[in-house]
């Protein structure tokens, strides 16, 4: 998680005009940052399905104190994405009310899963596209601040 701090022009124009455009203003700074990034991550998800790659998605929420923070990630149906980022240990399945699971066609009460190791797909995107989206980011803002 990283937050767009540094731009001492921005906050210096920022903190002149009103405050309800300078959090629109900041709102849309984090959203485009949020944006860059994401759009990383879903080059360099894996891809099955295709349903990781379209539920990667970013919320740009406000936090206390004044300024956004931006969540991105994998959210509802790609839930398991986390389980591809940061691996899995071994473990057990087990068989649910009288039903079994079947290993090469043999009906089995319960399976030692070897587990999987990390694929960071995430934090990898997040690093290639930080400085980039950092810049983009910046520069919509300066870009809104110069229209008011």
């Amino acid at each position: 998680m990283s937050n767009i701090r540094g731009f001492k022009e921005v906050s210096k124009k920022l903190s002149k005009i009103q405050d309800k455009l300078a959090r629109k203003i900041t709102r849309r700074g984090a959203a485009k940052f949020a944006q860059i990034v994401r759009k990383n991550m879903r080059r360099n998800a894996p891809k099955r399905s295709g349903t990781l790659k379209k539920n990667l998605k970013y919320k740009v929420k406000p936090i206390r104190g004044g300024g956004f923070t931006a969540h991105i990630g994998a959210f509802d149906d790609g839930f398991y994405g986390k389980f591809i980022e940061k691996g899995t240990k071994k473990h057990e399945l087990t068989s649910k009310k009288n039903r079994f699971i079947s290993v090469n066609g043999q009906p089995r009460a319960n399976v030692i899963h070897p587990g999987q190791s990390a694929k960071p797909f995430i934090k990898k995107s997040f690093e290639q596209a930080e400085k980039q989206a950092l810049k983009e980011a910046g520069q919509l803002m300066f870009k809104l601040i110069a229209q008011i």
